[in-house]
């Protein structure tokens, strides 16, 4: 084995204090650097909240869109609805009871964070009744706007947006009415993952839903989503489009008249990152360790539920469609997500690449640490991370009952962890080794992806596999590796052997 590079002396890419930064989470930056904000930190941190912010959550709605769009297609619309009820019941409800017994204003901060998280761009307003969230775009609606970059006005931004219900991507729509639509016909079936999570299961768990839906020009327009003061005063008419009865009892009590200042009502629309530049600007050393303190629920907390649907609807695929169906639908995906992601990274050195996928793992809730070993290692040819567990494959795969976030050095941090392989979610494993399994069998299904994605899709387009993963299926709470060779020509044939495809003698132009 190649030694690093500090004992041979051969070129690095990276100094042991960059690695060790790009292993540590941004809060503990941030953390950090509060109590010199106008230091040169400031400005780094930022801009790795920006990058941070979308990488894993846009790439989940584009693959919820070609799961659900798979499941409609092959199966039609009361299969998908059956389907995404299923998976939803099974995996979200800690998620929902995260509203038992909050405040109203604690209820509507949790509320604006996964809006923020998932790269909203809104006002919120605070009526006699209830407080108003007005959202242009929704995060969710991002996928069926017309297609635009991001860009930056006053104290909001406007996210990118991707148009993938037209052509040619043509995103599933649901034609028909039912709950999971909110009686609503013809609108982009991403929109009932969000009526369930949102309206339908809060219903049946709590008695209420969380918020009360209002596209005032139809779903391709700006939404409102209204928060009741006192949900008993939430209308009949609210729970008869999800196909429910309102309960006569049993409401949280109602608040008070008055409970955000214009002020707090601004700051709940306002970005994390442009909350800390303008607290930096303004010295005030509180609110950035009080963002620093929220930063990783935010970044994570709302992706995780993404990433347990994909893992659920997976599942349902490979039980009702067969494993072949499983590696036709993650092929779509690689098409998808990856096709974009590969344009962006072509004009960058090895080093920033490398540099963006520790950016991509920290958006994962990736705990970059392995004993004795340095989370992310640099040796003569190859660039290594390494974690327990890394990536949200490991925190699905892992067991041990991490249940919130939670610090465990001065620069490392432990996420949740989910044992989805176990019941009551009992994920499938892959019972027959392909390429996406790395030619094993009872594989772990959400963790096939990385190989059809990172390896297999890759290798066909330009040759070589952007990174590997090596998961520790032998040991759900083991260490993960990913593999980085610094030279695409130095990939060995026991990484192409292992996805079934042979080394090629040389790489086409196009390579990034």
């Amino acid at each position: 084995m190649s030694q690093p590079n500090s004992a041979t002396g051969a070129e690095r890419l990276f100094t042991g204090e960059e690695l060790d930064r790009l292993a540590t989470p941004t809060s503990i930056l941030l953390e950090n650097a509060a109590s010199d904000p106008t230091g040169g930190a400031i400005d780094e941190i930022v801009q790795r909240m920006n990058a941070e912010h979308l990488a894993i959550y846009d790439a989940y709605i584009q693959w919820l869109g070609v799961l659900q769009s798979h499941i409609i297609e092959k199966e039609g619309e009361q299969r998908h609805r059956e389907a995404l009820k299923r998976v939803v019941d099974a995996t979200l409800s800690e998620f929902v009871l995260e509203f038992e017994n909050v405040t109203f204003r604690e209820r509507v901060e949790m509320l604006a964070g996964r809006f923020r998280a998932g790269g909203s761009t809104f006002d919120v307003t605070e009526h006699a009744d209830q407080v108003t969230f007005s959202l242009d775009p929704w995060g969710p609606a991002r996928l069926w706007y017309a297609e635009q970059e991001q860009k930056r006005d006053g104290n909001r931004y406007e996210y990118p947006c991707y148009g993938l219900y037209d052509e040619p991507t043509s995103f599933a729509r649901l034609e028909e009415a039912h709950d999971v639509t909110g009686g609503r016909t013809d609108v982009p079936g991403y929109l009932a993952t969000e009526i369930l999570s949102l309206v339908i299961q809060p219903i049946e768990l709590l008695g209420y839903p969380l918020v009360v839906f209002d596209f005032p020009d139809g779903v391709e327009s700006e939404t409102e989503l209204h928060v009741y003061k006192d949900p008993a005063e939430i209308p009949a008419e609210v729970y008869d489009r999800v196909g429910t009865a309102k309960p006569s009892r049993g409401f949280p009590t109602a608040a008070d008249d008055r409970v955000f200042t214009s002020a707090e009502l601004d700051q709940l629309g306002t970005p994390l990152s442009i909350q800390v530049e303008e607290s930096a600007k303004a010295e005030e050393t509180a609110q950035l360790e009080a963002v620093a303190d929220r930063y990783d629920e935010e970044l994570i907390r709302y992706k995780d539920q993404l990433g347990l649907i994909i893992g659920g609807l997976l599942t349902w695929i490979a039980r009702h469609r067969g494993e072949d169906a499983v590696a036709e639908v993650l092929a779509d995906t690689a098409e998808v997500v990856m096709t974009p992601f590969i344009e962006v990274i072509k004009p960058m050195s090895r080093k920033e690449q490398i540099g963006m996928w520790a950016m991509v793992f920290r958006a994962h809730g990736s705990t970059f640490s392995d004993g004795p070993n340095p989370g992310i290692e640099e040796y003569d040819d190859r660039v290594v991370f390494r974690g327990r567990p890394l990536g949200a494959c490991g925190r699905m795969w892992a067991n041990d009952d991490q249940e919130r976030i939670e610090r465990i050095s001065e620069t490392r941090i432990r996420y949740p962890t989910f044992g989805c392989y176990d019941k009551p979610m009992h994920f499938h494993r892959l019972r027959e080794p392909r390429d996406i399994t790395h030619m094993n069998e009872d594989y772990p299904i959400y963790s096939a992806h990385c190989h059809a994605l990172h390896e297999v899709f890759c290798t066909n387009e330009f040759g070589y596999p952007l990174w590997v993963e090596e998961h520790p299926v032998d040991d759900e709470n083991g260490v993960t590796r990913h593999v980085h060779y610094k030279d695409p020509t130095d990939w060995p044939e026991e990484f192409y052997t292992q996805i079934g495809e042979q080394r090629p003698e040389s790489l086409p132009e196009n390579a990034p």
